[in-house]
């Protein structure tokens, strides 16, 4: 096998010397034109060896200045992983690195629908649809809660910093807030639906498996009457309460106990409690 440089065979290190250990025992060398070895002798897998090691550890100082450089670039507002829905790369990187497209011209459509219509993400859907652009339920949560769409970065190298970008904005930031705060709000539907409780604290954190919006809460009371002793008036009366996780989008129609959910929650949170020989550890951490 010729190569230019052992670096063009593999830059793996330990495994690289792993694979032409194998090779040589079926005969078979490799042979770089710019570093010359001997492949069969032991001065010459020696050197080999060498040779794989500095290509490794090369390989890793660029690994580490690159993400450097990609930190460097987030910071200063730019984006470095693919465009999201709704964007192309700007001509200019550094002054703008994203500009809005045809397709985040319509999605820019319904954040204002949202935001000032209220309108569920099923009809945003249908809306979206009617002028071309179809989406996934899921795709559609994604995007509303992505803040790249008001200006801002967040990614895992930034370390849990927001930074303000030098992409095109497609909404500004005040509809961006109120599109996440409607997804807090509970439209009224006949029922008392509860804001907050302790018997439902899994509310608006729990995610419905069919659509993918969070799930909200109510609280039904068993209703009985009875006729005063005069029999001329029907009374009513209330038995315990009992409360449900339920999901607000149109024509999904999952509904939970919430007593069975929050034990199933515990049970898993359970399941990942530390060994008490741990916690220390784990708090120093």
């Amino acid at each position: 096998i010729v190569v230019w440089n052992f670096d063009r065979f593999s830059r793996s290190g330990p495994s690289a010397m792993y694979i032409a250990a194998n090779l040589r025992n079926e005969n078979i060398a490799i042979h770089s034109v710019t570093q010359p070895t001997e492949a069969y002798t032991r001065s010459g897998e020696l050197q080999q060896n060498i040779l794989f090691a500095f290509s490794a550890y090369d390989n890793q100082v660029r690994t580490d200045r690159i993400r450097k450089g990609m930190k460097k670039a987030l910071e200063s507002g730019r984006w470095i992983a693919a465009a999201p829905f709704g964007y192309d790369k700007g001509p200019t990187p550094k002054e703008v690195s994203h500009i809005v497209n045809a397709d985040g011209k319509k999605l820019r459509k319904a954040f204002y629908w949202k935001a000032q219509q209220g309108l569920r993400n099923s009809e945003i859907l249908e809306r979206l649809e009617d002028i071309g652009l179809k989406l996934y339920p899921h795709k559609l949560q994604k995007i509303f809660s992505n803040p790249f769409y008001c200006g801002k970065l967040v990614h895992g190298m930034l370390e849990g910093k927001v930074v303000d970008g030098n992409h095109e904005k497609l909404v500004p930031e005040k509809i961006f807030l109120k599109v996440n705060n409607l997804f807090q709000a509970t439209p009224q539907s006949g029922k008392v639906h509860v804001n907050t409780c302790d018997s439902t604290p899994l509310r608006q954190f729990l995610k419905c498996d069919c659509c993918g919006g969070y799930l909200t809460s109510y609280e039904r009371s068993k209703k009985s009457k009875r006729r005063k002793s005069d029999g001329k008036k029907v009374v009513y009366t209330y038995a315990k309460s009992y409360f449900y996780y339920k999901c607000n989008t149109k024509d999904c129609k999952l509904n939970l106990s919430a007593p069975k959910a929050n034990e199933a929650v515990e049970k898993s949170l359970d399941a990942l409690a530390l060994e008490s020989t741990l916690i220390p550890l784990y708090r120093k951490q």
